[in-house]
């Protein structure tokens, strides 16, 4: 059965595209996939039909401040830049990644900052996520959407907050 969710004040501007792009001729079902390809995203990405969007999913890694020190595990977004003006995710330092190129950039959460370093003034160190080094760009403020609504998908919805955003491109990149 169909569940609505309402999200106060962005339900009529945020919406979940579903493109059928199988191309086959439809037998019995002709129902979209939930995910969508990575070259339907450059697609939609690429024309003026959105104000903002993001791409996303969810991913675990390893990451570490040293590289002798042992490695601490992480729930990861790879994401896009206007995921964080579409669910007004609020920055404590730094800022957002200016475009959605491939970097070696990477956002973290207060609370990882914290758990990492014990300190959350720590724009412009490294971290080395699953053994390469990505430059720390913005500490986000605490913050939480529960149910994660942009996490519709095998009951992400349900899990913890992401520690880390890596930028969608970097992710692709490094496979």
């Amino acid at each position: 059965f169909p569940v609505t969710i309402s999200l106060p004040g962005k339900s009529a501007q945020l919406f979940h595209p579903r493109i059928n792009s199988n191309p086959n001729v439809c037998t019995t079902s002709c129902n979209a996939p939930r995910v969508l390809s990575y070259r339907d995203i450059k697609a939609l990405t690429d024309t003026d039909i959105p104000s903002a969007a993001a791409a996303m999913y969810s991913a675990e890694g390893y990451v570490k401040v040293q590289e002798k020190q042992p490695a601490t595990h992480a729930n990861i977004r790879v994401t896009q830049r206007d995921f964080f003006q579409m669910f007004d995710v609020p920055v404590l330092a730094g800022s957002i990644w200016s475009d959605d190129s491939s970097r070696m950039e990477v956002i973290v959460s207060k609370a990882f900052a914290e758990k990492m370093f014990g300190k959350v003034d720590v724009v412009g160190q490294s971290l080395i996520v699953d053994d390469r080094y990505f430059k720390i760009v913005a500490v986000l403020e605490s913050w939480s959407m529960f149910p994660r609504l942009y996490e519709p998908a095998h009951g992400g919805y349900l899990e913890p907050d992401a520690d880390l955003y890596l930028p969608l491109e970097t992710a692709y990149d490094l496979n």
